[in-house]
This record gives structure tokens, sequence and C-alpha cells, in this order.
């Protein structure tokens, strides 16, 4: 379980890393940027309260949703019209058209709000904890695994050799059993040698008195 949790932490972290490190590089180089709505001029498709995530392009096309730059404000409307260089925009639920603005004053396009966006936002800090804890509890567990496989890998050797130290003796208990056995077989001959060896001496020394 803590190898499992342990991997899901890890890819988590490096998904997150990766995307934090392509969100911090685009924006460093002015191509993406994250914005907070203040009004609900894009009702319903953009509410006050989301963040938006802008990005920059060479080209903008009626139906883009932008966010461009008015005076000291940025503003997120939808493009209507094009006139070379120049747009106009206008909100959802406005009904009234914005004042001509050029490309220039574009900071972006809207490629993503609300949703997944401001969750990620408004709870940075607690998301960040509890994959740090997650990610923290994973390597503690997963290192007593790894002593509990250490362990365990003992005990399996110790038996190991346990059980051969067992056939070992039993081997050598049967050896010692056939070395008794060859030995008692030699004292049997040795005894019936000497016994056929009596007789003949016997029948010798019977025979030479009777010749006698």
């Amino acid at each position: 379980m803590a190898k499992i949790t342990k991997i899901i932490s890890n890819i988590i972290f490096a998904i997150s890393i990766i995307l934090l490190s392509a969100y911090f590089i685009l924006r460093f180089m002015g191509i993406a940027e994250i914005y907070k709505v203040k009004t609900g001029s894009m009702e319903d498709g953009i509410h006050a309260g989301d963040y938006i995530l802008i990005y920059k392009k060479d080209k903008y096309d009626i139906g883009d949703v932008v966010t461009y730059k008015k005076d000291n404000y940025h503003v997120t409307h939808r493009i209507i019209k094009k006139n070379g260089e120049n747009v106009i925009t206008k909100g959802d639920a406005n009904n009234i058209e914005d004042d001509e603005i050029n490309v220039k004053s574009i900071v972006g396009k809207v490629i993503y709000s609300g949703k997944y966006l401001n969750t990620i936002i408004n709870f940075k800090y607690a998301i960040a904890s509890f994959l740090l804890a997650m990610y923290l509890f994973s390597c503690y567990f997963f290192k007593k695994d790894e002593e509990s496989e250490v362990t365990d890998e003992k005990i399996q050797e110790e038996l190991v050799v346990e059980e051969n130290s067992e056939k070992e003796e039993i081997e050598l208990s049967q050896e010692n059993e056939e070395e008794k056995k060859k030995d008692k077989m030699k004292q049997d001959i040795s005894l019936i040698y000497e016994k056929d060896k009596q007789q003949e001496n016997k029948k010798i020394n019977n025979k030479k008195k009777k010749e006698k």
C-alpha cells in the first residue's frame, strides 16, 4: 500500500512541478498569465470571482475571449468585430459594445477559467500541505516496508541456513551409520574368517594325530 501511495504522490508531484515550471517559464516570457475577474460582464461563461488563464497569441479571431489593458486595469470581453489591426469587444452579459482597441493592447486569449483553476488557487496552501503530508507519510511507510522486507529476508536466510545445517547433520548422521555398518560387516567377516581358520587348524591337528 505504501509503495502505491508513494508512486501516486510522486506522479502528482512530477505533474505539478511540470505544470508549474511550464507556467512560470511562460509567465517569465510574457506568454501566460492568471487574472481574477471582478465583474459579471461575461456571465454565464465566466463569473465574477473566477480566475482565468490567458495565453498570448500573434493573431486573434472573432469569437475569442481576450483580456486587454485599458488605462490602469484589465478587461476580459469577447471579440465581436475586426477592423485591420483594431478590434471591438463586448461582454456577453452587456448590451453595449466596447470602444475600439488596437490588438497590441490585448494581453492574451482566455484558454481556461473557473472550476479547477479556482479550486487550485483558492486552496493552494491546503493542497500543497496535503500533498507534502501524503509524500512524507508515503516515505515513512515505504521505509517501514523496506525495513520489514529486510527483516523478512534475514529471517528467510536464517531459516535457509538452519535448514541446510539440519540437512548436513542428517547427511553426516547417515554417513556415520553407513560407516558403522561397514565396520560391523568387517568385524563379522573377520570373525567368520577366524572361525574358519580355527576349524581348519583343528582338522590339520587331528589328521596329524591319526598319522602318528
